[in-house]
Order: structure tokens, then C-alpha cells, then sequence
């Protein structure tokens, strides 16, 4: 297996009370495995490796609730297998930008309780690490 990269979006929002506390945050990662490149338009899911490609894309999302604690979640069904499928649509590599969506994802809590969430995304001119 070749060097593993990592693209990593984060998004949140923060309360006016108490000043920069959390309200929620979502965390989006995909590691690159392989060495192939990433195809603009696939589909990519956890069960199917496109190519010489494989993404593994982990989401997790937290309810601060303006710094309150609650229950985490992340897209994995079992304990052992990543759900969703994500599409990326543009890579700008020059200003490290990202374009794409997610779909058919079930976020299942991994600390404390509380229901599964459908989750789907669409991102666009998203800055990268």
C-alpha cells in the first residue's frame, strides 16, 4: 500500500453565548489510500474500490449545543463498515479548494445515545487542508 493522504473539511457554528462556544460541528475526511488519482464524477463508496483508488470517508458530527455535551455520531454501521457515498465534482489543487456531495449516509451515534440521522451533503469551493 502506498502513502496515505488526508483531505479534511470542517464546518461549524458558534454561539453568541457563551462567546466561541460550539453550537455543532461536522468533520469530513477522506483518506486517500493507493496511489491512484481521484476520478471526478465516481461515485465512491466504502464496499467498492474504483480503480487503483480507494476513499475512506469518515463524517463525524457533534450537537455542542453551546457547550453542553452530547452524543457523538459517525457514519459507521456496526462498528466496522463506513456507509454513504461521496462524488467529487472539482479538485483545484493550485488554491486547495474541493467541490462535491454525499448521499445514502447514516450517521449512528459512537458515544452516548440518541437516534441514527440521515445526513447528505453538497460542498463547493470548500477550502482543504
Amino acid at each position: 500500500m502506498g502513502a496515505q493522504e488526508q483531505i479534511v473539511l470542517s464546518f461549524y457554528s458558534q454561539c453568541s453565548s457563551p462567546q466561541g462556544a460550539e453550537d455543532w460541528f461536522i468533520n469530513i475526511n477522506f483518506a486517500l489510500l493507493n496511489s491512484g488519482p481521484i476520478q471526478l464524477n465516481t461515485a465512491y463508496q466504502w464496499s467498492i474500490v474504483n480503480g487503483p483508488s480507494a476513499i475512506i470517508t469518515t463524517i463525524t458530527y457533534e450537537a455542542k449545543n453551546c457547550g453542553a455535551s452530547a452524543p457523538q455520531y459517525m457514519n459507521i454501521t456496526g462498528g466496522t463498515t463506513y456507509n454513504g457515498t461521496f462524488t467529487f465534482t472539482q479538485i483545484d489543487t493550485t488554491n486547495k479548494l474541493i467541490s462535491g456531495s454525499c448521499t445514502n449516509v447514516t450517521l449512528n451515534t459512537i458515544s452516548g445515545s440518541g437516534p441514527s440521522l440521515p445526513f447528505s451533503c453538497s460542498f463547493s469551493n470548500v477550502p482543504y487542508n
